[in-house]
């Protein structure tokens, strides 16, 4: 190797090495936080023995060892940067193995960006770039082989090694075997013929002991679409160009590495620009709302400058945490009353299905928030998630189920991040079980319903209805139920639950409620108008805004004044 080369590959590691780290660190953190919220890694023996039942058992369960140290902010983005940093590593040497003469070491800067925009994803696991290195790493092995029959054995008998170990990178494998036979001039037709057949059919045969689908069967363990296949299909696509002198020949000089390096800087660039940094911001509120956070929630929320589901819903429940939701629901984007309850079903992305318990546990609904949390563990990657786990521990503490909070705390206690906080909500159950819950935990004031009802998941006035019948003074819950039929415009709705529950039960009234009944009672007797004790300034402001709205551009007339009122919203924004 050329001292110029060496000297290359150095800067070019060093850079990468720098750029990479600082995306992951501040620019794409709550990404790898939340991956590691969607798995868990247990320090047990069946745990371990889990994996076995599936392909790709090694690159999964060293996967997801690693992935439990996105936990920590800087520990992330430093494995995931070393990783990527192998992965070019093996693609250099792979490279150099057909003749790529000193400029491999920024030929093999291709694959590592797309693997790289690929890691961006949220249902990417980095198992897979795993299974990448680990493919690269054993045909480097495999070409050591001086004996030529000797080779055709060891082929065979790694294919069934790589589908167990790593999964389907198996045809990967047999087009480098392929093409290096090629490089070094050996004929032999019926050997490449029968590997790649071997190839395709291996994973046809299997996919019955593991109980795949036939999709399943070649694509494991990837979770995306074709996509995952780009990184090493681009590296291939590299060896069979490295079969063209005019390419194989080209050197280290300023032109080569200027235009070659423009490439690689337009490649990453596309690759970062197709980031969803949408998302990232959002995750970055839902960070804050794990940590109970409600301050920081309102300002990462301010920071959106256009409509968004998840953050209204997130900035509603901040709102009601501190006790001022109808003061502040106008203000801010509502689509309809999904802004309160986030709707699930079976078309779904992850991150509604994750989010949607929150709100219940933080009015206090335990059946529901458990019903909730436990679609989330469904959705997630094998079915284990350690946010959903901890939150079905919590939720089992609060209901007075020390059985059931002891299975999940049981399994929190196996995790290398979690088990201080098992073990210290362990230490309130232990001995305890014949006392009641309220003695035995610190709770915060919570109002979880005493009996199972059955409702339906959406009759979403039901649910919180019978949460107020209960217990009248969940001030956060009777909110939430009036909000509801508000932003349904459901006022008749609204007019019975505020006179069953809020009127004359309260010292003040909300201005949104105020307004909501104005509306309704505009053509009621004064009489009945008297005893709901709306202020003056009210009735005036709606007899002003019903005269302005009889004009021709009576919605932007109106956006000034009275965008954050009830009228408004309801008249143009629902």
């Amino acid at each position: 190797m050329e001292k110029n080369e060496r000297s290359l590959q150095w800067v070019i590691a060093g850079i990468f090495f720098v750029v990479c780290f600082a995306f992951f660190q501040w620019i794409y953190p709550n990404h790898l936080f939340f991956k590691e919220q969607m798995r868990i890694f247990l320090y047990t023996i069946d745990y371990f023995i889990s994996f076995w039942d599936e392909p790709a058992w090694l690159s999964c369960y060293v996967g997801n060892f690693l992935i439990q140290f996105f936990h920590l902010t800087v520990i992330g983005p430093l494995i995931v940067t070393c990783v990527l940093l192998l992965l070019w590593y093996f693609s250099m040497r792979v490279l150099r193995k057909f003749g790529g003469g000193n400029m491999v070491s920024i030929y093999a800067l291709f694959p590592v960006a797309l693997e790289w925009g690929l890691i961006c994803r949220l249902s990417y696991s980095i198992a897979s770039t795993l299974t990448l290195i680990f493919v690269l790493w054993l045909f480097l092995e495999y070409i050591r082989i001086k004996s030529e029959r000797i080779s055709v054995w060891v082929a065979f008998i790694l294919l069934p090694i790589i589908y167990s170990m790593v999964g389907s990178r198996l045809f990967i494998f047999s087009l480098m075997v392929i093409f290096y036979e090629g490089a070094k001039n050996r004929k032999r037709w019926w050997f490449w013929f029968s590997l790649l057949l071997s190839s395709y059919l291996y994973p046809l045969f299997m996919r019955h002991f593991y109980g795949l689908s036939v999709e399943e069967a070649y694509k494991y363990s990837h979770e995306d679409g074709l996509s995952v296949y780009f990184p090493a299909t681009v590296l291939i696509l590299e060896i069979f160009a490295l079969g063209i002198n005019s390419i194989r020949r080209v050197r280290l000089n300023r032109h080569s590495l200027l235009i070659t390096f423009l490439v690689v800087c337009g490649v990453f660039s596309f690759v970062i620009a197709g980031t969803n940094l949408r998302q990232e911001r959002q995750l970055a509120v839902d960070q804050a709302v794990y940590r109970g956070d409600w301050e920081r929630v309102l300002d990462l929320s301010a920071g959106f400058d256009s409509p968004d589901i998840l953050i209204s819903y997130y900035r509603n429940i901040a709102f009601s945490q501190k006790n001022e939701l109808p003061q502040n629901l106008m203000d801010y984007y509502q689509r309809g009353s999904d802004a309160l309850f986030l709707p699930i079903d079976l078309k779904s992305s992850i991150l509604p299905v994750f989010f949607s318990n929150e709100v219940y546990y933080q009015l206090g609904d335990m059946d529901m928030a458990r019903h909730r949390a436990i679609e989330g563990i469904l959705f997630s990657p094998k079915q284990r998630s350690v946010r959903q786990i901890k939150r079905l521990a919590e939720i089992g503490m609060r209901r007075g189920d020390v059985e059931e909070a002891r299975k999940y705390l049981n399994l929190l206690g196996a995790t290398l991040f979690y088990q201080s906080w098992a073990r210290s909500k362990e230490k309130l159950l232990k001995g305890e079980e014949t006392l009641s819950m309220k003695k035995r935990l610190p709770r915060k004031s919570d109002w979880e319903r005493e009996h199972d009802i059955l409702l339906s998941i959406s009759d979403y006035p039901g649910v919180l209805s019978n949460l107020v019948e209960e217990h009248p003074e969940n001030k956060q819950a009777l909110d939430y139920l009036l909000c509801h039929y508000l932003l349904d415009e459901n006022l008749d709705g609204f007019k019975n639950a505020f006179d069953t529950y809020y009127k004359g039960k309260y010292e003040s009234v909300p201005r949104l409620y105020e307004e909501a009944l104005v509306q309704i009672l505009s053509k009621s007797p004064e009489e009945e108008i008297a005893g709901y004790q709306i202020p003056q300034d009210v009735i005036e402001d709606y007899q002003n805004y019903l005269r302005r709205k009889s004009s021709r551009k009576a919605k932007e007339e109106l956006r000034e004044r009275y965008s954050s009122t009830y009228w408004y919203y309801s008249d143009y924004i629902k």
